[in-house]
């Protein structure tokens, strides 16, 4: 059975950890980092559990539509006049991949954004993702590099994603 909930303070390392498993070293994000996105928006913080174990979760945050918010990066506060959501991580452990958790924790955060009448959606695609998010409806913008070794697109969807797997 699948549970999706909100991460709460105990899930944070655990959280933590799981990205650390999915990502290459260059995508690591601190521990203090990561507690910084959930302390100003713990609301777009979620976890997929399957039979009580953490293998997924997403961390969105409002923001700016053209904004990029880098890894480790905790300098920041959210923006008065955010205009989008900003969905700046999702991790699935991979032995859960091909299971949709993905997509369920996407379509949480699109509600979550609907909820709050923000209709725009941005984030950056990492390791060739950027073809999930076109599923989704999701453009490039602009290339950059994400890291010194990590070329990535940041992309956007202004109007409410809509799956097309």
């Amino acid at each position: 059975m699948i549970l999706l909930r909100n991460l709460k303070d105990e899930d944070i390392k655990e959280a933590h950890s799981l990205g650390n498993i999915c990502y290459p070293l260059d995508l690591h994000e601190s521990l203090e980092s990561f507690q910084w996105r959930f302390k100003i928006y713990s609301e777009g913080c979620r976890g997929a559990w399957v039979d009580n174990v953490l293998c997924g979760y997403i961390v969105a945050h409002i923001w700016k539509l053209n904004e990029i918010v880098y890894l480790n990066d905790d300098s920041y506060g959210l923006p008065k006049d955010a205009d989008c959501m900003y969905i700046h991580d999702v991790a699935i452990h991979p032995l859960y991949h091909n299971k949709h958790l993905g997509s369920r924790l996407v379509s949480d955060i699109i509600t979550l954004a609907v909820c709050k009448n923000i209709y725009n959606f941005a984030g950056v695609a990492i390791k060739s993702t950027e073809g999930y998010w076109k599923r989704w409806g999701f453009s490039v913008e602009r290339e950059f590099y994400y890291t010194v070794n990590v070329p990535a697109f940041y992309m956007t969807c202004k109007k409410i994603p809509l799956w097309r797997g």
